[in-house]
């Protein structure tokens, strides 16, 4: 910023034509703030994983579902074998808390998990054939991906 103060750390850069005019994209440092810790004790970053692609709940899911908010997210695919289908999450499923904290959009959900410790048992509430469900789930280690 104008202060001086590092706000974020580059961390891609897209350009039609290889040259430096183009965009730019950083990770905020609040965040490489929380992941600072990792880096000195492993040389490395590890980030929770659920193994479940999410989507937002629509409002038409909202209307099927009796619920007068879009809170949540809608659970779209659960990886085999990873530790959401290990512990009984289905696609359908709408997850509405983490660890009992409310999820008010689906985007919250990532960023909570990735905060969360690899090995640790969280809790999920969901809503499945409109009834609530609490199920303990044990984090797994979010996979690198695959270099291109």
């Amino acid at each position: 910023n104008t202060q001086g103060e590092v706000v974020g750390i580059n961390s891609a850069i897209f350009s039609q034509t290889g040259g430096s005019v183009g965009i730019g994209f950083a990770i905020p440092i609040n965040l490489v703030r929380e992941l600072l810790p990792q880096l000195k004790d492993k040389g490395r970053v590890s980030r929770g994983w659920l193994g479940l692609a999410i989507a937002p709940v629509t409002p038409d899911l909202a209307r099927r579902l009796n619920r007068p908010t879009r809170d949540g997210a809608v659970v779209g695919e659960v990886a085999p074998g990873g530790p959401a289908a290990r512990s009984g999450v289905r696609t359908g499923d709408v997850i509405v808390a983490f660890q009992g904290r409310a999820l008010r959009r689906a985007d919250e959900l990532p960023r909570l998990t990735a905060k969360t410790p690899v090995g640790n048992e969280i809790t999920l509430t969901l809503l499945r054939g409109g009834q609530e469900m609490v199920m303990k789930v044990r984090l797994g280690e979010l996979p690198e991906a695959p270099q291109r």
